[in-house]
């Protein structure tokens, strides 16, 4: 069953990221590397946000398979959802299908468990239904229970593991 936000959202406008965006869109995602660079530090690495950040957002601006949509709220953008098409590989045991990724979710600390990632995902949801898609697959990384938590109330169940181990 897939709930609605339960928080009062009138204050949030959610709509396309432009040109204008790339700074506060890079400086969100420096706050989510944080997130992971904290729990993950063997993996992800400390960034800044400097040309390279926002060259990486700029091209996700204009990524004709995608699309970012930011929250704001006040005038101050309070998160961000990218979403992009993709299609199965061209393998003999994979059924030809496209489908969307929800590739990166952010939502400021500020802004958390108040209903803007909910909204996000369900705006890239009518993004994808909008292209032809049927499916949305999201990747997560275990530690993020918080955003487990969300995904699995909006009806997301795990599809694969990714298992490793430290030799």
């Amino acid at each position: 069953m897939i709930s609605r936000p339960s928080h009062d959202l009138s204050s949030v406008l959610l709509r396309p990221a432009d040109e204008r965006d790339v700074p506060v869109l890079g400086a969100l995602l420096v706050e989510i590397n944080d997130l992971h660079t904290d729990a993950l530090p063997q993996v992800f690495d400390r960034m800044t946000v400097d040309d390279c950040v926002e060259a990486f957002v700029r091209a996700r601006l204009l990524d004709a398979e995608g699309q970012v949509v930011v929250a704001e709220e006040a005038g101050r953008v309070v998160g961000f959802v990218w979403v992009r098409l993709h299609r199965a590989p061209p393998l003999p045991v994979f059924r030809p299908r496209r489908y969307a990724e929800i590739d990166t979710l952010g939502v400021t600390e500020a802004a958390r468990r108040r209903g803007v990632g909910q909204a996000l995902v369900e705006r890239a949801h009518g993004w994808a239904r909008e292209q032809g898609v049927t499916e949305v697959q999201i990747v997560v990384w275990e530690f993020n229970a918080g955003a487990i938590a969300l995904y699995e109330k909006l009806g997301y169940t795990p599809a694969r593991r990714t298992l490793w181990r430290t030799l």
